[in-house]
C-alpha cells in the first residue's frame, strides 16, 4: 500500500532519538530514503521498519494504517523481533483492548503530528488492573510505546 509521507511534519527534520542523542545524519538520511522507497513501494515496509528498530534500540517499529472512520486496521507493518504470535495474537485481539490505540484513536485529528508516550497518560496503577497490560504486554516483554500519528489521506490515520 503505497503512503504519502508528506504528514510526516517534523519528524523528519529532526534528528533526535528519544530526545536524548543525536543520530548520524548518515543514519538518518538512510532512515528516512527508506520511509520514501516504502511508501512509493520501492522496498518492503518491514525492511524500511527494521532500521528503524535497530536506530531506536527499540523492541519493535510498528506502522498501522488505520481506517479513520470505524477504527479498523488496514494495514500493519513491523521491524524487529517480536514473534509472529505476538503481532499475530495483537492483530486477532488485543488491538482491541489496547488502551494506547483506543486514546489515541479518540483523540483523532488532536495528536496528529505529535510524539505520544504511554507512560504520560497510563500510571503504574492503571497499568496493573489493565487486561492488555497483564496479559499480552508481559507475555511478550512490552511495556512503553512512543509514537506518533499521522494523516496520510482523509479516511486514513
Amino acid at each position: 500500500m503505497p503512503y504519502n509521507l508528506n504528514g510526516l511534519g517534523d519528524w523528519a527534520t529532526r534528528r533526535q532519538v528519544g530526545g536524548a542523542r543525536e543520530m548520524e545524519s548518515r543514519q538518518f538520511d538512510e532512515l528516512v530514503a527508506d520511509f520514501y522507497k516504502a511508501a512509493t513501494g520501492a522496498m518492503s515496509w518491514d525492511q524500511a521498519l527494521d532500521g528503524m528498530q535497530a536506530a531506536f534500540s527499540a523492541r519493535t517499529a510498528i506502522i498501522q494504517a488505520v481506517d479513520a472512520n470505524d477504527g479498523r486496521i488496514v494495514a500493519f507493518h513491523w521491524g524487529g523481533p517480536p514473534s509472529q504470535d505476538c503481532i499475530l495474537q495483537y492483530l486477532r485481539s488485543y488491538h482491541t483492548k489496547d488502551p494506547r490505540r483506543s486514546h489515541i484513536l479518540a483523540r483523532g485529528l488532536d495528536v496528529v503530528d505529535q510524539w505520544w508516550h504511554c507512560h504520560e497518560h497510563f500510571d503504574e496503577q492503571f497499568v496493573a488492573h489493565n487486561e492488555f497490560y497483564r496479559h499480552f504486554a508481559p507475555a511478550y516483554g512490552l511495556r512503553y510505546l512512543a509514537t506518533v500519528m499521522l494523516r496520510p489521506a482523509d479516511d486514513v490515520l
